[in-house]
């Protein structure tokens, strides 16, 4: 190999490491995060469902608290508890249309589910940031309810969790986030909600006895590291 291509090859040597790498350390927008577990306290709306006959819980103001624990690279297992402030339509479905309307009750719903959460990221931040997708399974429960007159009640059905997000990590112990939601759970409707009311007119559900309906969460909230 004569002295010209050794020449060429130390040229382009540095030039092939430079496209390998991308990026020097201190110049990479990837950052490590190092730490494994946090808790996070949020606030933010739940969207609710009502279902077809009306009745499930409504919209409404929800806090709740959110743990989590490295399990294995980016894999965190969080377990999670929230408490929407919701309320509901109260009927009589053996009423007439006109009059089947009783009223509006408070509902006190809790949230509680356990599952998987991955930084799509792997093991580092973007600029700080670090988008999530998350997973898991759990009840939603409403706490104290009483049943109505058509023995209609939301109960403590299991619900399905599937969710996505982003934190934002600046430094320190304390990391930011927003969190979107669906649980996923059923309504059980009583036999009456399919009977002709007393007097005429359409029930209030036709051959339909039960329901599986989405539940939106949105939320932002704040992060502490426990340890790293």
């Amino acid at each position: 190999m004569n002295r010209f291509a050794l020449a060429a090859i130390a040229m382009l040597a540095p030039a092939s490491i430079s496209a390998q790498v991308g990026h020097l350390p201190q110049e990479s927008p990837f950052e490590d995060t190092p730490y494994r577990q946090e808790i996070t306290s949020y606030s933010g709306w739940y969207s609710g469902a009502e279902g077809s006959a009306g009745v499930g819980p409504q919209a409404g103001p929800i806090v709740g608290l959110r743990y989590e624990i490295r399990i294995g690279g980016p894999a965190f297992f969080s377990v999670h508890a929230g408490h929407a402030f919701s309320k509901r339509d109260v009927i009589d479905p053996l009423n007439p249309p006109a009059t089947r309307h009783l009223g509006t009750k408070d509902v006190s719903l809790l949230l509680l589910d356990a599952g998987i959460t991955v930084n799509l990221t792997g093991q580092k931040s973007w600029h700080g940031i670090i988008p999530f997708a998350r997973f898991g399974a759990g009840v939603a429960a409403n706490v104290g309810s009483r049943v109505d007159p058509a023995n209609f009640a939301i109960g403590t059905p299991f619900a399905l969790v599937l969710g996505t997000g982003v934190r934002w990590a600046p430094g320190g112990r304390w990391q930011f986030r927003f969190d979107v939601g669906d649980h996923l759970f059923r309504l059980n409707y009583p036999s009456t909600y399919g009977s002709i009311p007393q007097g005429g007119g359409d029930p209030v559900l036709a051959g339909k006895t039960s329901e599986w309906r989405h539940n939106g969460v949105f939320t932002v909230g704040a992060s502490y590291i426990i340890s790293r």
